[in-house]
């Protein structure tokens, strides 16, 4: 079978020059376009057979650990200098308010930014909103990143870890 195989296939693709009386020519003649050798140098190998699969004891299951939930309280330390623009990510509970997730920062900051999506851009939360219109930035959600720009050399925020 490996030798009708290899003929068959050097006759249609590769040209395989080696059998030369026995094939039929490629169209036009491309002689060595691409030359196909086999290469197997001898007979191929007897194969072994598998080892009988030998029954295993069952594990005794060990106890599943829990999860154990954030402890209330929980806090995380950010260090937020030099001054300049800093990204961080609110870590606190979902649904807070720009400036209630900002107040580790009061007076540290000018303005913060948060990417609400294509449709929506940057939107912006500036502290006590003092100018109307200025805020635009939605309630944060666990995980939504901001972009602060921190006035203050050595800002750091403690902020909540919500599970």
């Amino acid at each position: 079978m490996g030798s009708t195989v290899r003929v068959d296939i050097a006759n249609r693709i590769f040209n395989d020059e080696d059998d030369a009386a026995v094939e039929c020519a490629a169209p036009n003649d491309v002689n060595g376009a691409v030359v196909f050798h086999p290469w197997a140098s001898g007979p191929a190998p007897t194969p072994t057979p598998s080892p009988t699969p030998t029954a295993t004891a069952t594990p005794t299951p060990t106890p599943t650990a829990t999860a154990t939930a954030t402890p209330p309280g929980a806090t995380r330390t950010i260090d937020l200098s030099p001054q300049g623009w800093h990204d961080l990510s609110w870590s606190g509970a979902n649904a807070t308010d720009p400036g209630t997730a900002l107040a580790c920062i009061a007076g540290d900051y000018s303005i913060a930014y948060a990417w609400e999506g294509p449709t929506a851009g940057f939107k912006r939360y500036v502290e006590g909103c003092a100018i109307p219109g200025i805020c635009n930035m939605a309630a944060l959600n666990k995980y939504d990143t901001l972009l602060v720009s921190i006035s203050v050399a050595g800002a750091s925020c403690v902020m909540p870890v919500a599970p």
